[in-house]
């Protein structure tokens, strides 16, 4: 049995996404919160990749909110 070592997010963002930002950051969901913010939610291979996805906002102009490591589903 294989090992699942991706990390779970949550990522808080200012505003709604854009449809067109979906496919950016998929495999994350996406989904709007009332008060005009969206959340994020999704999993990393390691650290590289959560900091690319990082950079990938901050490059976009999108404002982080929140970020948080989900505990692992199997805890």
């Amino acid at each position: 049995m294989q090992m699942d070592h991706r990390k779970h997010y949550e990522l808080r963002i200012e505003g709604h996404f854009a449809s067109r930002w979906r496919s950016v950051f998929c495999p994350f969901s996406a989904k709007a919160e009332d008060g005009g913010t969206t959340v994020l939610r999704g999993a990393v291979p390691d650290q590289a990749a959560l900091f690319g996805l990082l950079r990938t906002l901050e490059g976009a102009g999108i404002v982080l909110l929140d970020l948080r490591q989900l505990r692992d589903r199997g805890a």
